[in-house]
């Protein structure tokens, strides 16, 4: 089960549904026609946190709460190493709520900021679970939180993930997950009880050989991470390309 979110936040999910995630990502593209237009693409999101490879103090009840995040531009990062946790952020990371979270990227809607929010479903882990999302070429970053649980304030993502770089739509990115701390939450393990405090500043988790297996985001000894995302390219459709502006 979740926590309690300390913020009063009851967990609503909306099945439809850090650059990056943890490590260099491995990425295709090809010569696809250019222009302004929009693309649909596939994330699957593969837990693989499990008590073998993670057996100190691993919890009863392994999940991943709700994926969330967002397309938008270069002009806002939606969270990142070493930056504040916002309220919303902080409700994921404690309680896997993303009522906070997605009326703050609402609010970076209005700002110009954010394009188009996606909000996943909750997954055991092991397990995956996979969402659609439409991209262009005036917000072609996409950055994305789940919470992983139970912990005290602990979650994965990928940010700043760039979908159109040098002018051509990316087919494939796959990203390696590390584990990351919103510090606020001062537990130690992943089952630990609420205790409320910290720097509130996202940085890698990193803990005691004694209370996980995690250090700087990884298995501290095998490097095994918790989960990978993948990003494919699954569809092209032009609004206004070149090719239809010569018709």
């Amino acid at each position: 089960m979740y926590k309690t979110n300390k913020l009063g936040v009851i967990a609503t999910f909306i099945i439809s549904l850090a650059a990056c995630g943890g490590g260099s990502p491995t990425s295709s593209s090809n010569n696809s026609p250019q222009g302004t237009g929009e693309m649909t693409y596939q994330l699957n999101f593969n837990a693989k946190w499990n008590e073998i490879d993670f057996p100190t103090g691993f919890p009863s009840n392994p999940h991943f709460s709700p994926i969330i995040g967002a397309t938008h531009n270069d002009q806002d990062t939606l969270w990142g190493t070493g930056e504040s946790s916002t309220n919303g952020i902080e409700a994921v990371a404690e309680s896997g709520s993303t009522a906070i979270y997605n009326a703050e990227l609402e609010q970076k809607k209005t700002e110009g900021n954010v394009e188009n929010i996606f909000i996943g479903s909750s997954i055991s882990s092991p397990g995956g679970t996979s969402l659609q999302f439409k991209v262009n070429t005036a917000f072609p970053l996409v950055s994305a939180i789940s919470m992983i649980a139970p912990s005290p304030d602990w979650f994965i993502g990928i940010k700043n993930v760039n979908l159109y770089a040098g002018n051509t739509w990316v087919d494939k990115l796959e990203f390696d997950l590390k584990l990351y701390d919103s510090g606020t939450d001062t537990g130690v393990t992943f089952a630990a009880g609420n205790a409320d405090g910290g720097t509130e500043i996202i940085a890698l988790v990193t803990s005691l050989a004694t209370d996980t297996d995690i250090n700087a985001g990884v298995h501290r000894s095998s490097g095994k991470v918790v989960g990978t995302i993948t990003i494919q390219r699954i569809t092209d459709s032009f609004i206004g390309s070149s090719e239809e502006q010569e018709n």
